[in-house]
């Protein structure tokens, strides 16, 4: 397995939230039909995906070349 380096990761993150925050946030809008728990609910995903990182990162996810 490939060494991946934190600042690598980091950015990798940043790049993937700022990619799908405003996409996931409106399909969370429009499925819960309310603002303040569609933006829980993407925090929340958010949080959860940046706490298993490390898991990604040894299933070669987030490896860069």
């Amino acid at each position: 397995m490939k060494q991946t380096n934190l600042e690598d990761i980091d950015a990798f993150f940043q790049k993937l939230c700022e990619e799908n925050y405003a996409d996931l946030g409106n399909f969370l809008l429009v499925l819960t039909k309310d603002r303040e728990q569609a933006q829980d609910i993407l925090q929340e995903t958010f949080i959860v995906a940046w706490q298993k990182r490390q898991k990604l990162i040894s299933q070669d996810l987030f490896v860069s070349s």
